[in-house]
């Protein structure tokens, strides 16, 4: 075997040649691993799926680096100082490798080479498809009325949001006043207010009113505690009818009021009094769609405080709003939650929505925060206003993660609000599109004017989504406010009404849908059973036949069956009597014979007779049912 010089001791040409297929080698899976890193994880959740496959490529690649013999280390290359001249030249019939001294080397068929380069690649292969389907089995697709975008709309909506951030930062690179509020290019969303205020300053005149479902306290009103009559009934198409009916006397005159509940909603009216109807009938008043033909009545205790309890649980005493504090400049999500520490005007205007609070100490709600291990900060803002407990996840007061730029810590609970405050403490723009998020539909900006001193003032615009109805107080004209209570009461009506307003939309309707019919098909199921118990479990309440055993088919031997059934529960029921009872029947005398009331009572011929029964009705509902 030809012996070569290189710098560092001499090799063998069988070992150079074993050496220079392992550089290859390396090479190789250097530029497989390369590629592996430019492999993209399409969900941003699974990252501990990402490291623990990096982790297994980087062993992997120092498992390949160290050769299938291990001597051969990953920093072992030819040195570029030696004098050997290596040419590699290929034959047609035989791939060899020629040294100067044309000493060809053969390699051997069984160096198992070409079966660890195959068996390298089926294993990158096999953990690409690992990894593909792992991924696979933990995508999940939300419910229609959570589905803000399909998933073939991500890669459209996340170049939405980059158009709004580009339009932002073109609306600065203006001149200023810029808007306090800028909408999407892709539409989507209102603004009450978008132009600018006029210099003259006119008188406020707004009406702090709280807007809430008037048909919730109707039946508490109207009906509760007096004489009234409920009906419960099931519609083909409709589903299940609660209905209220009523008697008044309104300015001499007869009329009925009718408080009637669908899955869809609560219908009440007060109508002149025409003679008697049926209950469906007067159904059909308030809703044409209506097809019940009969409705039974509701007589049980109890009933008039459980139908209450449904008619007023779309009334909501706890509220959860979130603040976000935006700086100047400030275009995109992650800065608005990156926002470590608050500033004296921010700090202001939480004085003005409510008190600051210690979680610890706090016993009222407390809306998702935790009041025990402080893991979502020590304080909070509360306000206890007409009645509803009032608490702002302010986004400063929230716990801070480093090295997180998104900052789901704060998200996690300001995502899930439905109206959100954005305190600008400067003149600066904002798109209602800036956060990602299902459940957010209305915003109101609020933008500091002089603040932290005696003139400090407040100008606010509110911008919602396309299906939210809109929602009071209106904004006075101009919309500033100075501090004081004035603007407390503003503004708190105003998120209240908003929140009220955003259960109309799209996706929270389809939620309100779904658990008013299960809550309507629960409470006309408990008050069917209750007052079927209540009249004694074989009471008419279905408008049928007084009883309520099926009818059975045609043929003489089934209505014998049915002859014979019916005289066994007569039997059964008679047993229930005292023996005291018939005891005393028993000693009355018989007039017409003279016979002592000593005479003994045929029970023996009873049980003889009833033994009879028994035995003649299974003999032949045997030969009925062979």
């Amino acid at each position: 075997m030809a012996t070569v010089s290189v710098a560092g001791g001499a090799v063998h040409g069988a070992d150079w040649s074993e050496t220079a297929a392992d550089g290859r080698r390396q090479s190789v899976v250097a530029h497989m691993c390369m590629q592996w890193d430019r492999v993209p994880l399409d969900w941003d959740l699974d990252v501990n799926l990402e490291l623990e496959l990096r982790s297994r490529r980087s062993r992997l690649q120092r498992h390949l680096s160290e050769g299938p013999h291990g001597f051969c280390s990953a920093n072992t290359h030819p040195p570029r100082s030696t004098t050997l001249t290596l040419h590699n030249r290929r034959q047609t019939e035989e791939d060899q490798l020629y040294c100067q001294n044309h000493a060809a080397v053969q390699p051997s068929p069984d160096t198992g080479q070409e079966k660890f380069k195959n068996a390298t690649q089926d294993l990158f292969e096999l953990l690409e498809r690992v990894q593909c389907s792992r991924l696979d089995d933990q995508r999940c697709v939300l419910p229609p009325y959570f589905s803000q975008t399909s998933r073939e709309e991500i890669r459209p909506a996340t170049g939405g949001n980059n158009d709004s951030q580009e339009l932002l930062e073109e609306t600065l690179r203006g001149a200023g006043p810029y808007p306090m509020i800028v909408l999407p290019p892709r539409g989507g969303y209102w603004v009450e207010d978008n132009d600018p205020p006029p210099t003259s300053q006119q008188p406020h005149q707004w009406r702090a009113k709280i807007e809430t479902d008037d048909t919730a306290k109707c039946y508490r009103r109207f009906f509760l505690g007096r004489e009234h009559l409920n009906f419960v009934g099931i519609d083909e198409n409709l589903g299940p009818v609660l209905l209220s009916v009523k008697s008044e006397n309104v300015a001499n005159q007869d009329h009925t009021r009718l408080l009637l509940r669908l899955k869809t909603g609560t219908s009440h009216e007060l109508l002149p009094s025409y003679g008697t109807s049926a209950p469906h009938t007067m159904a059909k008043l308030l809703n044409e769609r209506l097809t019940v033909q009969s409705m039974q009545p509701v007589l049980c205790p109890r009933a008039s405080q459980l139908i209450a309890a449904y008619d007023e649980h779309v009334l909501v005493a706890h509220f959860k709003f979130g603040v976000l504090y935006q700086r100047f400049g400030q275009t995109n999500e992650e800065q608005l939650f990156s926002n470590k520490c608050s500033s004296p005007a921010f700090d202001e205007f939480l004085g003005v929505l409510g008190q600051r609070i210690q979680l610890k100490d706090h016993k009222g709600y407390r809306g998702g925060l935790d009041t025990q291990f402080g893991q979502t900060g020590d304080e909070a803002i509360y306000q206890l206003y007409k009645e509803r407990e009032i608490i702002f996840h302010v986004s400063t007061l929230l716990p801070y993660t480093d090295n997180d730029p998104q900052q789901l810590q704060r998200k996690r609970h300001i995502g899930n609000d439905i109206v959100a405050v954005v305190f600008q403490e400067s003149n600066t723009p904002f798109s209602p599109d800036m956060i990602a998020s299902h459940f957010l539909h209305a915003y109101i900006v609020v933008q500091a004017i002089e603040p932290n001193t005696p003139n400090t003032r407040y100008e606010i615009k509110v911008t919602a989504r396309d299906d939210v109805p809109f929602f009071g107080p209106t904004l006075p004209s101009p919309p500033i406010f100075k501090k004081g209570p004035e603007l407390k009461e503003f503004l708190l009506t105003k998120l209240i009404n908003a929140e009220n307003a955003c259960y109309k939309a799209h996706k929270f309707a389809k939620l309100e849908l779904r658990t008013r019919t299960s809550l309507l098909s629960s409470l006309c199921e408990e008050l069917r059973e209750k007052s079927k118990d209540f009249m004694g479990g074989e009471g008419g309440l279905s408008g049928g036949d007084p009883a309520d055993t099926p009818k059975s088919e045609s043929g003489p031997g089934t209505r014998f069956i049915d002859t014979v059934r019916k005289a066994l529960i007569a039997r059964v029921r008679n047993q229930g009597v005292p023996n005291e009872n018939n005891n005393n029947t028993a000693k009355k005398t018989l007039s017409s014979g003279g016979i002592s009331s000593e005479t003994p009572t045929p029970t023996v011929i009873g049980r003889f007779i009833s033994l009879f029964i028994f035995h003649f009705y299974s003999f032949f509902s045997f030969l009925f049912i062979k």
